[in-house]
C-alpha cells in the first residue's frame, strides 16, 4: 500500500470516527453523554498506546536491519583502533539479533492459534493479545493480530476488531494479511448499513494489493453490495 493510499485509510478513518462522536453528540444527553465522552477518551488512550507499540516495534526493525547489514560491512580482521566502534557495534547487534530470535515466543503463538483453530474466540483472543503484547517484533505478529480481529469479530468486539485493523493498517500497510483484515472491517460497515463506506474499502484494498486470494475476495465483496 502506497504512502497516498495509507494517507487516504487513515483520512478514511477519522472521518468514521468523527461522524461517530457526532451521532454520539445528537443522540445521547447528560449522563449517557458523558459516559460516551469518556469512552472517546479511552479510545484516545489506547490510540496512544498504539502510537508507542508502533515506536518500540520500529526500534527492533532498525537494529535487526543493522544487525544484518554491519557484519558485512566491518572489517573483522582488522584490530585497529580506528576500526574497534565498528566492530562493538557488530558484536552488539548481533547479541540482540540473537535475544530477539531466541524470544519469538513460538510456543505462545502455537497456543493461541490452536485455540482459534478450534473455535475458542475467547481463550484465542486473550492469547494472541497477551502474544503481541509480549513479542510485537516476532515474525508471527502480523498473523497474530489478523487472527486477533477475527477473534474479536467472532466474540461480537466489533471496536475491538477494527482497532485491531487499525494497528495492521498502520505497522503492516503492504502485508497480504492485511489486506484480509481490512475486508473484514467491510463486511463490519456492511452489517452498520454503512455500504457507500465498505464500497471504499473494498475498492481500496483492490488498488492496494495483488495477492489473488485477496483480490478475488475484494471483488466477490464488492460485487455483492
Amino acid at each position: 500500500m502506497n504512502n497516498a493510499l495509507f494517507l487516504t485509510f487513515s483520512l478514511f478513518l477519522t472521518t468514521v470516527i468523527y461522524q461517530g462522536y457526532i451521532t454520539f453528540e445528537s443522540h445521547f444527553s447528560g449522563h449517557d453523554l458523558v459516559q460516551k465522552k469518556l469512552e472517546i477518551l479511552e479510545l484516545r488512550e489506547k490510540q496512544s498506546h498504539l502510537k508507542q507499540r508502533v515506536a518500540e516495534y520500529q526500534l527492533r526493525a532498525f537494529k535487526q536491519e543493522v544487525a544484518s547489514i554491519v557484519p558485512d560491512i566491518v572489517d573483522q580482521k582488522d584490530f585497529s583502533e580506528s576500526n574497534y566502534p565498528v566492530r562493538t557495534l557488530s558484536s552488539v547487534v548481533r547479541k540482540v539479533s540473537d535475544n530477539i530470535d531466541a524470544a519469538i515466543g513460538e510456543t505462545e503463538f502455537i497456543q493461541a492459534k490452536s485455540a482459534f483453530n478450534q473455535n475458542d474466540y475467547d481463550k484465542a483472543a486473550s492469547l494472541l493479545m497477551r502474544f503481541i503484547d509480549r513479542h510485537s517484533y516476532s515474525v508471527h505478529v502480523v498473523e497474530a493480530q489478523f487472527l486477533l480481529a477475527e477473534a474479536q469479530f467472532q466474540l461480537g468486539q466489533l471496536d475491538e476488531s477494527i482497532e485491531t485493523i487499525e494497528s495492521m493498517v498502520l505497522v503492516f500497510p503492504e502485508n497480504d494479511l492485511t489486506g484480509l483484515a481490512l475486508l473484514r472491517f467491510g463486511k463490519i460497515l456492511e452489517s452498520q448499513d454503512r455500504t457507500d463506506e465498505a464500497q471504499i474499502i473494498y475498492k481500496t484494498v483492490l488498488q492496494s494489493f495483488t495477492h489473488p486470494k485477496v483480490v478475488q475476495q475484494a471483488k466477490r465483496s464488492l460485487a455483492s453490495i
